[in-house]
């Protein structure tokens, strides 16, 4: 029914002159005859209606058979296009899980243990890397929205992961060990001096770094963007299933 009224209201005016034509041709076969001019009879207006219309409804059922056509292959090929991206669905769902309870753990740990905070956030922490492959076939998730949110992501995930494996007591203690060797020579020698000020640099650099990666992690904000994307994910997993997207 409602293919049928956008029908109607996208072709209306050719619809009017299909109606109105006929209307007009009756009008001119039943007034008298002009002199010199044979007017028409019902059997010729009868005729003529019967091939005008006939055409017409043709033409129409044709068009109608055509959208239906094309818009039930469009359909296919959505279905298509949803049940190919259920492996990268399920696979990304499995990762997230995977970083959801690491990052649980570690902020458990360090709201846990606040005497041990300090060390947490200077010390090196192996966690496990985003796996990149999961991202060769991302072009075929459909969800556009999803596939932003996932992407920026992963990509706030990788600086997290980078600066927790940073080593920064090691750099303090490179930094600090450079000075009281050096005390004499780095008097006198500014290749030394000009080592330890990028030394310490980069030691603020990354301590900044690692303290709002601990931040996002211990305030649960890192545990709340999977869930909502664990949430979209899954979603997207029903509704492909189901061939509903």
């Amino acid at each position: 029914m409602n293919k049928l009224v956008e029908f109607i209201k996208q072709y209306k005016w050719i619809l009017i002159a299909f109606v109105s034509g006929p209307v007009f041709v009756n009008i001119l076969v039943l007034i008298p005859a002009i002199p010199r001019v044979t007017a028409g009879n019902t059997e010729l207006w009868l005729s003529f209606f019967g091939n005008y219309s006939g055409g017409i409804i043709g033409g129409i059922v044709a068009l109608l058979v055509t959208k239906y056509q094309i818009d039930q292959q469009k359909k296919v090929d959505h279905n298509k296009r949803l049940l190919e991206q259920l492996p990268t669905l399920h696979a990304i769902k499995i990762e997230l899980d995977k970083i959801r309870r690491v990052m649980e753990n570690y902020s458990s740990g360090f709201n846990q243990f606040t005497e041990l905070q300090e060390d947490m956030v200077k010390g090196k922490h192996l966690v496990s890397d985003w796996n990149q492959q999961l991202f060769s076939n991302v072009d075929l998730i459909v969800d556009e929205t999803l596939l932003v949110d996932l992407l920026y992501f992963r990509e706030e995930y990788l600086e997290i992961w980078g600066s927790l494996r940073y080593d920064l007591i090691g750099l303090i203690s490179e930094l600090e060990t450079s000075k009281k060797v050096n005390t004499a020579a780095r008097m006198f020698d500014k290749r030394i001096l000009q080592k330890e000020a990028e030394l310490a640099v980069l030691i603020t650099q990354i301590e900044a770094e690692k303290r709002s990666a601990w931040e996002a992690i211990s305030s649960g904000v890192i545990v709340t963007k999977i869930d909502a994307l664990l949430k979209k994910l899954k979603k997207e997993i029903r509704a492909a299933s189901n061939g509903d997207s």
